[in-house]
């Protein structure tokens, strides 16, 4: 109920300033002011659009789901009442179903630079029905990020693919197939919500990657962490801004804000994720008591079995949904990732590098005032 009254007062405020007039921009994440995003990279991203403005764009971060959940974004953002967010795909499947197909679509390299740019690659320049969907929604798309590969994260110990058997397991998109092929009982819930679930005991589990032990508080309740990756999904699109809003910048605004996304989208990946996991996972076993799990029997049998469908089941997904010839849209994703493997090489672990790639390789392309 404190959520519904300080949105409605946030939103009336938003409306009473009026695009033409000076105020503060609401951000509405619905994780933890302490995730990695929140924490790390947005608030340099917007500290960086303040200073190109003059300080007539400045921006607030509402965190920990004080004005939008994560199925709550989208049309938070669609009714003006967040300027931006963060939105998961796979949260708003009827209104976004061409962005959720390649969400769900999973990768198994564990690179989140490649994946990262390859998501980007394929729904800024590739995917017209990705666009058409951002503009039907009234928002728009300036970048999302991958995350490191998902790992089983539960209250008791798990090695085998037969211990998840009849186990409550956290998951959404694509990963509820893949736990559909060990007989756990997949669970749709979002990130944040899965802690207290977990704790409550509701679910037994929950997969995720190896950063959220930290940014969403997992290693308070699963001490028990599978140590078998099972793939990636993107992308997570956290630079996601209110058409209205976007409209009501100044041509010299926008630019603002597009200029930096590169190098906030290679934070993202790099930065917030990638040489984050080491060190949390580091600190959730000294300081809290995770104990990482050694893989047991069955699991390559389940990736495989999981690949070979991964298709045919984005097919079925895309075509339940009405999204156009969704195999050439796929066929399309599959040759930026060949492209981003092979650039990922060069990158590396590079925030610099891949800031540069990413500009010149998809924002160089794109006129922010024609979005």
């Amino acid at each position: 109920m404190k959520r519904m009254v300080f949105a409605g007062f946030v939103a009336a405020m938003m409306l009473a300033a009026g695009p033409s007039q000076a105020r503060d921009y609401v951000y509405g994440s619905w994780v933890s002011p302490k995730h990695n995003v929140n924490a790390m990279v947005l608030p340099k991203y917007f500290e960086q659009v303040t200073k190109d403005t003059n300080g007539a764009i400045k921006w607030k971060i509402v965190a920990g789901g004080q004005l939008v959940d994560g199925k709550g974004t989208l049309p938070g953002l669609r009714d003006s009442l967040v300027d931006a967010g963060l939105q998961i795909p796979i949260y708003a499947t009827s209104d976004l179903p061409a962005t959720a197909m390649i969400f769900q679509t999973l990768q198994f390299n564990g690179d989140p630079v490649a994946a990262t740019g390859s998501s980007n690659e394929f729904t800024m320049l590739h995917c017209p029905q990705c666009l058409e969907e951002f503009k039907k929604t009234k928002t728009v798309y300036l970048g999302g990020y991958a995350v490191t590969p998902y790992h089983v994260m539960c209250r008791k110990e798990v090695h085998d693919v037969a211990d998840l058997k009849g186990l409550k397991i956290r998951a959404t998109g694509a990963f509820v197939t893949m736990l559909k092929l060990t007989d756990a009982t997949p669970v749709a819930m979002d990130t944040a919500t899965a802690v207290e679930a977990v704790q409550r005991g509701t679910i037994d589990c929950s997969l995720n990657s190896m950063s959220w032990l930290k940014t969403y508080g997992y290693q308070d309740v699963t001490k028990r962490v599978l140590n078998q990756p099972l793939g990636s999904n993107q992308p997570a699109i956290f630079l996601f801004f209110s058409r209205t809003t976007w409209s009501g910048f100044t041509a010299d605004q926008r630019k603002a804000h597009f200029k930096h996304a590169p190098g906030a989208t290679a934070s993202a990946a790099i930065d917030a994720y990638l040489k984050a996991d080491a060190d949390i996972l580091k600190e959730a076993q000294a300081k809290h008591g995770v104990v990482l799990d050694a893989p047991g029997k069955g699991w390559d049998d389940v990736i495989k079995r999981y690949i070979a469908l991964q298709i045919e089941e984005n097919v079925k997904f895309a075509t339940a949904r009405k999204v156009r010839d969704p195999k050439a849209l796929l066929a399309k994703y599959d040759e930026a990732q060949a492209k981003w493997n092979r650039l990922s090489k060069e990158i590396g672990g590079d925030v610099t590098k891949f800031t540069a790639a990413l500009k010149r390789e998809i924002y160089d392309k794109i006129d922010p005032n024609k979005l």
